[in-house]
């Protein structure tokens, strides 16, 4: 009688090995459009500036560029530069429709990524990082069996954290992590008084 063989098969070993990723690929990408679009949008939401007074004067600020880099990478890196590019834009100055001047104005040194998507400041050369943020809304997290707290995050702007301890009886509230004031600090500085929070909240109001 014939023994049958099972047939087996190894699959630990992989004959074509697959490039690495390029992780800084996005961030590469990103800083491209902000140098392609970005720059461009950023002088538009704030061009043309209307004058205040009864003269109609108008300032539009136009054409935004980066010219030539002043020294190259490496000597950056040797004399603790910084790889940056001048960013020149066009000042326009009308009146009523009239154009008075026209002028080139240098607005300052913008730092450039290198093709290996790094920055050189002050002669160090770093990588960016993408930085995971939380979607605008309300979160709420309980910390210990006491503390219970709620974030208040705005599309744009500051963020509020609310922070109730029910051992010490506290309400406090605290803006970018600047520091904490009693809740009622904040009620009052947001215009409510103290009939109106009385009203509304039963526990005793801090002078």
């Amino acid at each position: 009688m014939m023994m049958k063989y099972r047939e087996r098969r190894s699959y630990g070993r992989i004959d074509e090995i697959l490039p690495p990723p390029d992780l800084l690929q996005d961030i590469k990408e990103s800083f491209g459009r902000f140098i392609d679009q970005g720059i461009s949008r950023a002088f538009a939401d704030i061009s043309p500036i209307e004058g205040h007074g009864k003269d109609g004067l108008l300032l539009e600020l136009i054409d935004p560029y980066l010219g030539e880099p002043r020294n190259t990478e490496a000597e950056c890196k040797d004399k603790d530069l910084t790889y940056s590019k001048p960013l020149r834009v066009t000042a326009r100055l009308s009146q009523e429709g009239t154009v008075i001047q026209e002028t080139e104005l240098y607005i300052g040194d913008f730092p450039m990524m290198t093709s290996r998507g790094t920055l050189i400041i002050n002669g160090s050369e770093n990588a960016l990082v993408n930085e995971l943020t939380r979607s605008p809304g309300v979160y709420f997290t309980k910390e210990d069996k006491d503390k219970y707290k709620g974030h208040i995050l705005p599309e744009l702007g500051a963020w509020l954290e609310i922070i109730l301890d029910t051992k010490r009886g506290s309400l406090q509230a605290n803006i970018d992590r600047k520091g904490k004031v009693l809740a009622t600090v904040l009620l009052k500085a947001l215009g409510f008084d103290e009939k109106r929070i009385r009203a509304y909240y039963s526990f005793e109001v801090s002078p």
